[in-house]
Protein backbone atom coordinates (compact mmCIF):
# COMPACT_ATOMS: atom_id res chain seq x y z
CA UNK A 1 0.00 0.00 0.00
CA UNK A 2 1.19 3.64 -1.08
CA UNK A 3 1.59 5.67 1.54
CA UNK A 4 0.56 9.32 0.94
CA UNK A 5 1.93 12.40 2.74
CA UNK A 6 0.58 13.44 6.44
CA UNK A 7 -0.66 16.63 6.23
CA UNK A 8 -0.89 18.33 9.57
CA UNK A 9 -3.62 20.94 10.50
CA UNK A 10 -2.54 23.57 12.81
CA UNK A 11 0.86 23.18 14.81
CA UNK A 12 1.47 20.18 15.65
CA UNK A 13 5.39 20.07 16.35
CA UNK A 14 7.16 18.98 19.30
CA UNK A 15 5.48 21.72 21.54
CA UNK A 16 7.19 21.09 25.08
CA UNK A 17 8.26 23.92 27.00
CA UNK A 18 12.03 24.38 26.38
CA UNK A 19 13.63 24.85 30.00
CA UNK A 20 16.71 27.18 30.41
CA UNK A 21 19.28 25.91 31.45
CA UNK A 22 19.82 26.84 35.36
CA UNK A 23 16.39 27.15 35.68
CA UNK A 24 14.18 26.14 38.78
CA UNK A 25 11.03 24.97 37.99
CA UNK A 26 8.05 27.00 38.56
CA UNK A 27 6.28 26.34 42.41
CA UNK A 28 2.76 25.13 42.23
CA UNK A 29 0.08 26.07 44.62
CA UNK A 30 0.55 22.60 46.32
CA UNK A 31 4.25 22.74 46.13
CA UNK A 32 4.51 24.21 49.97
CA UNK A 33 1.77 21.67 51.21
CA UNK A 34 3.78 18.85 49.22
CA UNK A 35 7.20 19.73 51.19
CA UNK A 36 5.41 18.97 54.25
CA UNK A 37 5.03 15.53 53.40
CA UNK A 38 8.32 15.18 52.76
CA UNK A 39 7.35 15.75 49.13
CA UNK A 40 7.93 18.31 46.35
CA UNK A 41 5.71 18.91 43.44
CA UNK A 42 7.55 19.24 39.32
CA UNK A 43 5.21 21.77 37.57
CA UNK A 44 7.10 21.90 33.99
CA UNK A 45 6.61 21.07 30.18
CA UNK A 46 2.60 20.26 31.12
CA UNK A 47 3.83 17.70 33.41
CA UNK A 48 2.84 18.06 37.21
CA UNK A 49 4.02 15.53 39.67
CA UNK A 50 4.83 14.76 43.02
CA UNK A 51 8.61 13.60 43.88
CA UNK A 52 10.70 12.77 46.88
CA UNK A 53 11.76 16.12 48.40
CA UNK A 54 15.26 15.23 48.86
CA UNK A 55 15.61 14.78 45.07
CA UNK A 56 17.44 17.97 43.35
CA UNK A 57 16.54 19.31 39.84
CA UNK A 58 18.77 19.77 36.64
CA UNK A 59 18.56 22.05 33.80
CA UNK A 60 21.04 20.84 30.72
CA UNK A 61 20.16 21.70 27.51
CA UNK A 62 19.61 18.40 25.11
CA UNK A 63 17.54 18.35 22.25
CA UNK A 64 16.88 16.79 18.63
CA UNK A 65 14.45 16.85 15.81
CA UNK A 66 12.69 14.72 17.49
CA UNK A 67 13.48 14.93 21.39
CA UNK A 68 13.97 17.87 24.23
CA UNK A 69 14.94 17.25 27.52
CA UNK A 70 12.46 18.78 30.10
CA UNK A 71 14.92 18.47 32.88
CA UNK A 72 16.86 15.84 35.33
CA UNK A 73 15.49 14.30 38.83
CA UNK A 74 18.27 12.71 40.83
CA UNK A 75 20.30 12.25 44.29
CA UNK A 76 23.48 12.14 42.51
CA UNK A 77 24.89 15.34 40.65
CA UNK A 78 23.96 15.22 37.20
CA UNK A 79 26.51 17.24 34.75
CA UNK A 80 25.32 18.53 31.01
CA UNK A 81 24.81 15.33 28.68
CA UNK A 82 26.06 17.58 25.97
CA UNK A 83 29.79 17.98 24.96
CA UNK A 84 31.20 20.00 22.20
CA UNK A 85 34.69 19.75 20.42
CA UNK A 86 36.18 20.74 17.75
CA UNK A 87 36.69 18.42 14.55
CA UNK A 88 38.12 18.89 11.11
CA UNK A 89 37.43 23.04 11.70
CA UNK A 90 33.83 22.28 12.71
CA UNK A 91 31.87 21.91 16.04
CA UNK A 92 30.62 18.35 17.04
CA UNK A 93 28.22 17.86 19.57
CA UNK A 94 27.44 14.53 21.14
CA UNK A 95 25.19 13.94 24.12
CA UNK A 96 24.69 10.86 26.78
CA UNK A 97 24.11 10.14 30.02
CA UNK A 98 27.59 11.68 32.23
CA UNK A 99 26.39 11.04 35.33
CA UNK A 100 27.57 8.29 37.68
CA UNK A 101 25.13 6.44 40.06
CA UNK A 102 26.65 5.85 43.95
CA UNK A 103 25.05 3.23 45.52
CA UNK A 104 21.49 3.59 46.44
CA UNK A 105 20.86 6.17 43.72
CA UNK A 106 18.62 7.82 41.39
CA UNK A 107 18.18 9.82 38.48
CA UNK A 108 14.78 10.49 36.84
CA UNK A 109 15.23 11.94 33.17
CA UNK A 110 12.25 13.42 31.86
CA UNK A 111 11.86 14.51 28.17
CA UNK A 112 9.16 15.69 25.59
CA UNK A 113 9.41 13.21 22.34
CA UNK A 114 7.85 13.47 18.96
CA UNK A 115 7.77 10.69 16.10
CA UNK A 116 5.50 10.90 12.87
CA UNK A 117 3.53 8.12 12.42
CA UNK A 118 3.80 7.35 16.05
CA UNK A 119 0.49 5.35 17.71
CA UNK A 120 0.18 5.17 21.74
CA UNK A 121 -2.55 3.34 21.40
CA UNK A 122 -1.00 0.54 19.17
CA UNK A 123 0.54 -2.48 20.48
CA UNK A 124 2.98 -1.56 23.49
CA UNK A 125 6.48 -2.51 22.18
CA UNK A 126 7.41 -6.28 23.46
CA UNK A 127 7.94 -6.64 27.22
CA UNK A 128 5.95 -3.30 28.30
CA UNK A 129 3.02 -3.10 29.95
CA UNK A 130 0.04 -1.24 29.14
CA UNK A 131 -0.82 1.62 31.95
CA UNK A 132 -3.04 4.83 32.30
CA UNK A 133 -1.19 7.63 33.76
CA UNK A 134 -2.76 11.04 34.33
CA UNK A 135 -6.34 9.51 32.65
CA UNK A 136 -4.56 8.94 29.31
CA UNK A 137 -3.08 6.02 27.87
CA UNK A 138 0.56 4.89 28.23
CA UNK A 139 2.70 1.97 28.61
CA UNK A 140 6.30 1.08 30.75
CA UNK A 141 9.02 -1.02 30.22
CA UNK A 142 12.40 -2.20 31.38
CA UNK A 143 15.38 -0.85 29.60
CA UNK A 144 18.81 -1.65 29.15
CA UNK A 145 20.74 0.49 31.82
CA UNK A 146 23.36 2.91 30.55
CA UNK A 147 26.42 0.97 31.52
CA UNK A 148 28.20 4.49 32.08
CA UNK A 149 26.64 5.34 34.78
CA UNK A 150 27.13 2.32 37.11
CA UNK A 151 23.34 1.81 37.04
CA UNK A 152 21.28 -1.91 37.90
CA UNK A 153 18.25 -1.39 36.43
CA UNK A 154 16.05 1.22 34.17
CA UNK A 155 12.47 1.58 33.38
CA UNK A 156 11.07 3.92 31.01
CA UNK A 157 7.21 5.39 31.11
CA UNK A 158 5.93 6.54 27.23
CA UNK A 159 2.78 8.55 27.94
CA UNK A 160 0.65 10.60 26.34
CA UNK A 161 0.76 14.31 25.16
CA UNK A 162 -3.05 15.92 25.66
CA UNK A 163 -4.17 17.05 22.06
CA UNK A 164 -2.03 15.25 20.50
CA UNK A 165 -1.39 11.65 18.66
CA UNK A 166 2.57 11.52 17.39
CA UNK A 167 3.92 14.00 20.16
CA UNK A 168 4.49 12.58 23.88
CA UNK A 169 6.21 12.45 27.01
CA UNK A 170 8.74 10.18 28.43
CA UNK A 171 10.09 9.71 31.79
CA UNK A 172 13.09 7.03 32.47
CA UNK A 173 14.69 6.13 35.78
CA UNK A 174 17.88 4.76 36.04
CA UNK A 175 18.94 3.34 39.03
CA UNK A 176 21.31 1.85 41.15
CA UNK A 177 21.28 -0.23 44.01
CA UNK A 178 21.39 -2.74 46.20
CA UNK A 179 18.22 -1.44 47.21
CA UNK A 180 16.89 -1.53 43.65
CA UNK A 181 13.32 -1.94 45.27
CA UNK A 182 12.71 1.00 47.02
CA UNK A 183 13.63 3.47 44.49
CA UNK A 184 11.80 1.48 42.15
CA UNK A 185 8.88 2.32 43.83
CA UNK A 186 10.07 5.93 44.75
CA UNK A 187 10.01 5.87 41.01
CA UNK A 188 6.46 4.41 40.33
CA UNK A 189 4.95 6.43 43.08
CA UNK A 190 6.40 9.50 41.72
CA UNK A 191 4.79 8.44 37.83
CA UNK A 192 1.34 7.66 39.48
CA UNK A 193 0.50 11.30 40.89
CA UNK A 194 1.36 12.61 37.29
CA UNK A 195 -1.15 15.20 35.96
CA UNK A 196 -1.41 17.56 33.09
CA UNK A 197 -1.39 20.96 32.87
CA UNK A 198 -3.92 22.07 31.38
CA UNK A 199 -5.93 18.86 32.18
CA UNK A 200 -7.11 16.97 29.03
CA UNK A 201 -10.29 18.28 27.45
CA UNK A 202 -12.81 15.30 27.31
CA UNK A 203 -14.92 14.58 24.97
CA UNK A 204 -18.39 15.00 24.69
CA UNK A 205 -21.05 12.56 25.57
CA UNK A 206 -24.67 12.36 23.87
CA UNK A 207 -25.49 10.48 20.81
CA UNK A 208 -24.90 13.65 18.63
CA UNK A 209 -21.46 14.62 19.65
CA UNK A 210 -19.75 12.30 17.34
CA UNK A 211 -21.50 13.88 14.51
CA UNK A 212 -21.50 17.58 15.22
CA UNK A 213 -17.13 17.36 15.58
CA UNK A 214 -17.33 15.27 12.22
CA UNK A 215 -19.55 18.03 10.59
CA UNK A 216 -17.04 20.67 12.02
CA UNK A 217 -14.07 18.74 10.55
CA UNK A 218 -15.14 18.15 7.48
CA UNK A 219 -16.08 21.36 7.08
CA UNK A 220 -12.84 22.97 7.78
CA UNK A 221 -11.30 20.26 5.56
CA UNK A 222 -12.95 21.31 2.80
CA UNK A 223 -10.99 24.06 1.57
CA UNK A 224 -9.89 23.10 -2.10
CA UNK A 225 -12.06 24.07 -4.86
CA UNK A 226 -12.53 20.24 -5.78
CA UNK A 227 -15.07 19.91 -2.65
CA UNK A 228 -14.24 16.30 -1.99
CA UNK A 229 -14.56 16.45 1.61
CA UNK A 230 -18.39 16.90 0.77
CA UNK A 231 -18.89 13.90 -0.56
CA UNK A 232 -18.29 11.91 3.23
CA UNK A 233 -21.69 11.62 5.31
CA UNK A 234 -21.02 13.57 8.95
CA UNK A 235 -22.33 10.73 10.49
CA UNK A 236 -20.67 6.80 10.47
CA UNK A 237 -22.14 5.46 6.60
CA UNK A 238 -21.48 6.25 3.14
CA UNK A 239 -23.24 7.72 0.03
CA UNK A 240 -22.03 8.62 -3.43
CA UNK A 241 -21.00 11.84 -4.77
CA UNK A 242 -19.29 12.65 -8.08
CA UNK A 243 -16.01 13.63 -7.67
CA UNK A 244 -13.11 15.23 -9.98
CA UNK A 245 -10.27 14.90 -7.37
CA UNK A 246 -9.56 12.69 -4.10
CA UNK A 247 -9.38 15.13 -0.60
CA UNK A 248 -5.87 15.32 -0.73
CA UNK A 249 -5.33 14.87 -4.55
CA UNK A 250 -4.32 14.03 -6.83
CA UNK A 251 -6.99 15.03 -10.03
CA UNK A 252 -8.63 12.66 -11.20
CA UNK A 253 -8.23 12.51 -15.55
CA UNK A 254 -11.98 12.96 -15.40
CA UNK A 255 -15.07 13.20 -12.81
CA UNK A 256 -16.42 10.25 -11.78
CA UNK A 257 -18.71 8.66 -9.45
CA UNK A 258 -17.27 7.84 -5.82
CA UNK A 259 -18.31 6.23 -3.06
CA UNK A 260 -17.44 7.51 0.24
CA UNK A 261 -17.55 6.13 3.59
CA UNK A 262 -17.47 7.68 7.19
CA UNK A 263 -16.50 5.74 10.44
CA UNK A 264 -15.94 7.58 13.84
CA UNK A 265 -14.00 6.21 16.93
CA UNK A 266 -14.00 7.96 20.59
CA UNK A 267 -10.55 7.02 21.59
CA UNK A 268 -8.77 6.87 25.42
CA UNK A 269 -6.33 10.08 23.81
CA UNK A 270 -10.47 11.85 24.59
CA UNK A 271 -9.48 12.44 20.58
CA UNK A 272 -12.08 11.31 18.32
CA UNK A 273 -10.19 9.04 15.45
CA UNK A 274 -12.20 9.94 11.91
CA UNK A 275 -11.96 6.95 8.95
CA UNK A 276 -12.55 8.61 5.56
CA UNK A 277 -12.71 6.15 3.08
CA UNK A 278 -12.91 7.08 -0.50
CA UNK A 279 -13.51 4.36 -3.34
CA UNK A 280 -13.79 5.28 -7.08
CA UNK A 281 -16.20 3.63 -9.34
CA UNK A 282 -12.91 2.84 -11.57
CA UNK A 283 -9.38 2.95 -10.93
CA UNK A 284 -7.72 6.35 -12.37
CA UNK A 285 -4.58 6.35 -13.84
CA UNK A 286 -2.88 8.65 -10.67
CA UNK A 287 -5.29 8.41 -7.68
CA UNK A 288 -5.84 4.60 -8.10
CA UNK A 289 -8.92 2.64 -6.72
CA UNK A 290 -9.40 6.31 -3.93
CA UNK A 291 -8.11 6.60 -0.46
CA UNK A 292 -8.31 5.85 3.37
CA UNK A 293 -8.14 8.86 5.40
CA UNK A 294 -7.30 8.96 8.97
CA UNK A 295 -8.16 11.96 10.87
CA UNK A 296 -7.56 12.43 14.72
CA UNK A 297 -10.86 15.10 15.92
CA UNK A 298 -10.03 17.12 18.92
CA UNK A 299 -12.86 17.37 21.42
CA UNK A 300 -14.10 20.33 19.68
CA UNK A 301 -13.97 18.96 16.30
CA UNK A 302 -10.99 20.55 15.01
CA UNK A 303 -8.78 18.19 12.62
CA UNK A 304 -5.22 17.58 13.87
CA UNK A 305 -3.76 15.29 11.70
CA UNK A 306 -4.37 13.74 8.28
CA UNK A 307 -2.80 10.94 6.91
CA UNK A 308 -3.82 8.03 4.21
CA UNK A 309 -2.95 5.23 1.76
CA UNK A 310 -4.04 4.39 -1.38
CA UNK A 311 -6.84 2.00 -1.49
CA UNK A 312 -5.68 -1.73 -3.96
CA UNK A 313 -7.24 -2.54 -7.38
Amino acid sequence: MTNMLIQRVGCLAIAVALAACGAQPRMSPGQGLAAQSGLATFDEGGLVFEYPATWRVFHHDERSSFSNLIAFLATVDVPTPCATSQINGGTQIECADRFHLDPNTIVVKVEGNAWPGFDILGHPPVGATAVTIGDLPGYVEAIQAPPQTGADRAMRWTISRPGMVDNYFTLTAIIRGPDVERLKTEAETMVSSLRYDPPPVPLPAGATAAAAAASKALALLDTSDSGAWRCFPARPGSRQMRVSSLPMGPPLARSQLATCTTRIEATPLELWRMTFTIRLSEPDHAAGSGAALIVWVGPDGSPLTVSGSQLQP
